[in-house]
């Protein structure tokens, strides 16, 4: 998958998981969250980044072996996947 102008710095995979999926939630998940369904798109989320970490989206392990991202490459690589026709999170939030 072609990028979107990140460089491949290891030191920027410093976020949990469960920032980024905070961070989704911000970007496309809210209306879930204020509707009672927060614990769904939450899991929606987790799926969604279980499944780019699988198709390459780069991150490192923490110190407990929890997976680490940088929130651009996730932000890129969502959009991309999206664009690409290979991935429905981004358009369906």
């Amino acid at each position: 998958m072609r990028t979107l102008g990140t460089r491949d710095d290891p030191t920027m995979r410093c976020v949990d998981e469960d920032a980024i999926v905070a961070a989704l939630l911000a970007g496309g998940g809210v209306h879930a969250v204020r509707a009672g369904e927060g614990e769904r798109a939450r899991a929606g989320a987790r799926r969604a980044l279980a499944r780019w970490a699988d198709a390459g989206l780069p991150h490192a392990p923490g110190p407990g072996g929890e997976r680490r991202f940088d929130p651009a490459e996730v932000l890129n690589f969502k959009k991309r996947a999206a664009l690409a026709g290979a991935d429905d999170y981004w358009p369906g939030h």
